[in-house]
């Protein structure tokens, strides 16, 4: 089998970062589940990704690393004072190994945090094997767990000639991918909807990567055309976004296979 995967507009998002420095948790911010990962530097400078297992979108904190304790905080600029400072966070490790500490936001909600390390590398998914997810684990900790734990919520079956095409959309994302689930060999069947699986989860990243200074961001990804005949299936995924910057951009990306 061959094919040919054209991604051709993708929206910057989190920057890959350094694993060795890397340390990624999970527990609550109150009684709200999140993952966070916090990232190191030879200096007393400091940043953190998390989010809410809630939303999944990616919150990003900046600060420092005094003696065992981090302290962070999110702004809604560039600028780092007090005025813009819309999150504040420190965590300092215990001798048990886990994390704790306090979160307090601009509104005057305060916080107790409770978290513990992550083993990573022990996870398990039916999707772990799929390109972008080795991607994700290799230079980005935080996403890899992210992708391994959304949820793929079937939804509509239609019939298109001799194959059955199961539409499937990722969490709470709103966007669509499809999996063939009736007209070809099984190992064929299963290649076929590894590429789509992996476009599928590399557009829901870009979707949960999002995001603008003032919080109005939005990143949405359609199925804008499907083909599928006894030797291709061709889609196209139409891709509207903005993600901060002087306006939105959008344009289209398209997944074509030979079967």
């Amino acid at each position: 089998m061959k094919y040919l995967l054209l991604f051709l507009l993708l929206p910057a998002s989190y920057c890959c970062r350094a694993l060795q420095n890397s340390i990624v948790l999970q527990g609550k911010i109150d009684r709200f589940p999140v993952v966070l990962e916090i990232n190191g530097s030879d200096d007393s400078t400091a940043s953190a990704l998390y989010y809410y297992k809630s939303t999944g979108k990616n919150i990003e904190l900046d600060g420092l690393h005094l003696g065992n304790t981090y302290f962070l905080h999110a702004t809604s600029s560039n600028r780092s004072d007090n005025e813009d400072t819309l999150e504040q966070l420190t965590l300092t490790p215990g001798a048990n190994g886990k994390y704790t500490g306090t979160w307090k936001n601009n509104k005057g909600k305060h916080y107790d945090v409770l978290l513990e390390p992550m083993d990573v590398a022990a996870l398990k998914s039916p999707y772990i094997h799929l390109p972008a997810v080795q991607k994700m684990y290799k230079s980005d900790p935080l996403t890899y767990v992210r992708a391994l734990q959304t949820d793929i919520i079937k939804d509509s079956v239609v019939t298109e000639g001799k194959y059955k095409i199961q539409y499937v959309h990722a969490g709470k994302t709103g966007i669509y991918m499809i999996q063939i689930i009736a007209g070809l060999s099984p190992k064929l069947m299963k290649d076929v909807n590894d590429i789509l699986m992996d476009g599928l989860l590399e557009e829901a990243d870009e979707f949960y990567s999002c995001s603008s200074p003032n919080d109005n961001e939005s990143y949405g990804c359609d199925i804008s055309s499907l083909y599928i005949s006894d030797h291709i299936l061709s889609l196209n995924l139409n891709v509207q976004y903005y993600c901060g910057g002087a306006h939105p951009d959008g344009g289209d990306s398209p997944i074509n296979i030979s079967l």
